[in-house]
C-alpha cells in the first residue's frame, strides 16, 4: 500500500513535531506547514489525501485553510484540531467544510482514526466521480427516459 499524503498545518513547533512523528509511525507521509499562506499555496498546487489543521494559527484563521482545500480539492477531508474547542468553533469548522474535529490535547489514536477515515472519504469520492464520468460516457442520452415533446426537445438540445 502506498503512503498517503497528509498536510499538517500547525504553528506550535512541539505539537507539529509530535503529530508528524505519530502520523509517520502509522504509515503516512506527512508534510508540515506553519502558516495559512504556506498551507494555501501547497493545496493549490499539490494533492493531499487528507489535511490536518489547527484552527487558531498565529498567521491567521484555520478556517481559511479549510476554504482553500475545499476550493482546490473538494474531495480531500480536512480534520480540524484546536485547543480552544467550543460548540461554536466546531460548528463553524464543519460549515466551512471540515471532515471532522478534535480538541487538544490530541489523542494520536483518535487522530489516526480520523485521518484514515478522511483518506477513505477522498478515495470513495474520487472513485464515485470517476464512475459517474464513465457511466455518463457509456449511457449518453439513451439513459433519459421519456417520450414527451418536452423531453425530446431536451434530448435534441443535449
Amino acid at each position: 500500500m502506498d503512503e498517503k499524503r497528509i498536510l499538517l498545518v500547525e504553528d506550535d513547533a512541539s505539537q507539529a513535531a509530535m503529530l508528524c512523528l505519530e502520523l509517520k509511525r502509522r504509515g503516512f507521509r506527512v508534510d508540515a506547514e506553519k502558516t495559512v499562506a504556506a498551507a494555501t499555496a501547497r493545496v493549490e498546487k499539490e494533492i493531499f489525501d487528507a489535511v490536518v489543521t489547527d484552527l487558531r494559527l498565529g498567521s491567521g484563521d484555520g478556517l481559511r485553510v479549510i476554504t482553500a482545500v475545499k476550493s482546490s480539492q473538494p474531495e480531500t477531508g480536512v480534520i480540524v484540531i484546536t485547543g480552544h474547542g467550543s460548540i461554536d468553533t466546531a460548528v463553524a469548522a464543519m460549515k466551512a467544510g471540515a471532515f471532522d474535529y478534535l480538541t487538544k490535547p490530541v489523542d494520536p489514536d483518535a487522530l489516526t482514526h480520523l485521518v484514515r477515515n478522511g483518506v477513505e472519504h477522498r478515495r470513495l469520492a474520487t472513485e464515485n466521480k470517476r464512475l459517474r464520468k464513465s457511466l455518463d460516457a457509456v449511457a449518453g442520452t439513451e439513459a433519459i427516459i421519456g417520450e414527451s415533446a418536452s423531453i425530446q426537445r431536451v434530448v435534441d438540445l443535449v
